[in-house]
């Protein structure tokens, strides 16, 4: 079993790190501590840097070149970004990949140029303002009890990830939340998701390990790959009616879940989707549903849910 979860810790850091988005086939050029590539426009984005400093102030331009893009794997020695204290963004700045801070545990403060048009700052959160998408956060400066601000449509990919606070209240503007938005949260241990969302992505609650109870939204359909994968502490679920699809590896591993209700609305429950769960794990369907005939095709216990 040991091994098995150092596997499965191990396959969470390198998704969080990693898997944002495509590896580059760029070309890639050094100016001082900073690694670029050149984008298609003539401008550049940093995809790495190699210095040692705690202040990190990114480059208006390197080599004369016009910086407007921040990769999303700025460090090879996770370390190094550690030690990062404040982050500079300067007014060049158009686009800003998948959280690239999300593994500096240090991180206080986020400051953007005031001529940045694409981008500001509110309290511990990096939003972007074309589309009122929270997209990054400073970790060391997160409450214990988060608070996402009023406005925010959109929680990015990653934009959480990694954070330490143990519960986090949604506003009701939020309608989507992206990709490994709360992944690695590992003091997490609540959250009710309002029912203004209704689109998730894949591993959004990834290894958030205390994780004990979530309330998730009424209008949701589809509940991503991955999404509650290694929430060891989650015991009970209850998927809204409407829900048409459960991904591979929902709940995989989610090793003290003792029952789950699972709607008439499913048609689809991916591989391995409650894999690893508590022996004990015991689902509530409805009589002649699909989650009825995936229990008894996987050897699951069921029951039906109460009659009123």
């Amino acid at each position: 079993m040991k091994k098995i979860l150092t596997a499965l810790a191990f396959a969470a850091l390198v998704i969080l790190v990693f898997a944002a988005a495509a590896e580059q086939d760029a070309a890639e050029f050094k100016s001082g501590d900073y690694v670029y590539a050149l984008l298609p426009n003539g401008t550049a984005e940093i995809v790495r840097y190699e210095g040692s400093d705690t202040v990190l102030a990114f480059p208006a331009s390197v080599d004369g070149i016009p910086v407007t893009r921040i990769g999303y794997d700025l460090f090879y020695d996770l370390n190094a970004a550690g030690s990062v204290v404040s982050v500079q963004i300067p007014a060049s700045i158009e686009a800003i990949e998948s959280n690239p801070f999300c593994t500096f545990d240090s991180l206080k403060e986020i400051t953007v140029s005031e001529d940045n048009p694409f981008f500001e700052v509110a309290g511990c959160f990096l939003i972007r303002k074309a589309d009122n998408a929270l997209v990054s956060c400073a970790p060391a400066s997160c409450p214990a009890e988060l608070t996402v601000p009023e406005g925010i449509r959109i929680i990015a990919s990653r934009a959480l990830a990694c954070c330490r606070f143990t519960s986090a209240a949604i506003p009701d503007s939020v309608t989507v939340i992206e990709d490994l938005a709360f992944g690695s949260c590992m003091y997490l241990s609540s959250i009710s998701l309002p029912d203004s969302v209704t689109k998730m992505g894949h591993h959004v609650f990834m290894f958030c390990s205390s994780l004990r109870t979530v309330r998730l939204p009424a209008h949701l359909t589809r509940i991503g790959e991955g999404t509650f994968s290694g929430c060891f502490r989650l015991a009970f679920v209850s998927i809204p009616d409407g829900v048409t699809a459960i991904g591979s590896e929902a709940f995989f591993y989610c090793t003290r879940m003792l029952s789950a209700i699972v709607p008439g609305s499913v048609t689809e429950i991916g591989e391995r989707a409650f894999y690893g769960c508590s022996e004990h794990l015991v689902f509530t369907v409805r009589r002649d549903s699909f989650a009825e005939g995936y229990c008894a095709e996987n050897g699951y216990s069921f029951i039906y849910p109460r009659e009123t």
